[in-house]
């Protein structure tokens, strides 16, 4: 249960108390409100219906926070993670990266800065996991387009070529099965 403090009328106010200890890569989960946000959740059974990467440029934005998604109609993109959290309708968690992956943040972060602006969104590949559900087989994850919770499995295991992830073929969606990789902590509110 949230601390009354937490329930502030400041949309950033969470944000804000947490945002020193957001670092680069550290996952985050979105639950959105609207419909396509439900639809998401109903068609995955999940809590959440989005996920993001935070990252970070300290050598040109010493505080500025970025979040790196696929988003339907931008593809892969950047974008400042308070100015989302701001306009964002639903709550967030930022789980952080584990120490054992540390050594491994930049090569992920690369993989997905690469492929920003040039690579646009896998609505084929999401629309998968619904026949997944249906019992047919699901297409395999591959960079050519990519949705969100695609993205930054494959950042870890494509760009950062984490063993334990090697031997797994479709994405996860978001929510548990992203949290069950076991790259990132427990996860903090920040919205």
């Amino acid at each position: 249960m949230l601390a009354s403090a937490d329930r502030s009328a400041e949309p950033l106010a969470l944000y804000n108390r947490h945002r020193p200890l957001i670092c680069t890569m550290d996952m985050i989960q979105w639950r959105g409100t609207g419909p396509a946000a439900r639809a998401i959740r109903d068609v995955t059974r999940e809590g959440v219906n989005h996920t993001s990467c935070a990252i970070r440029f300290p050598s040109y934005f010493a505080s500025r926070i970025f979040s790196i998604e696929a988003e339907f109609q931008d593809g892969l993109d950047v974008y400042p993670l308070s100015k989302i959290l701001a306009a964002y309708d639903g709550h967030a968690w930022c789980y952080p990266v584990r120490p054992e992956h540390h050594g491994k943040v930049v090569e992920a972060a690369c993989w997905l800065l690469e492929r920003v602006g040039v690579t646009g969104y896998d609505t084929r590949g999401c629309l998968s996991h619904a026949r997944r559900i249906l019992g047919r087989d699901p297409r395999p994850a591959e960079a050519s387009s990519l949705y969100c919770s695609e993205s930054v499995f494959l950042a870890w295991r494509d760009g950062a070529k984490l063993q334990r992830l090697q031997g797994i073929s479709h994405a996860p969606v978001p929510g548990r099965p992203m949290e069950a990789l076991g790259i990132w902590g427990q996860g903090i509110r920040i919205k």
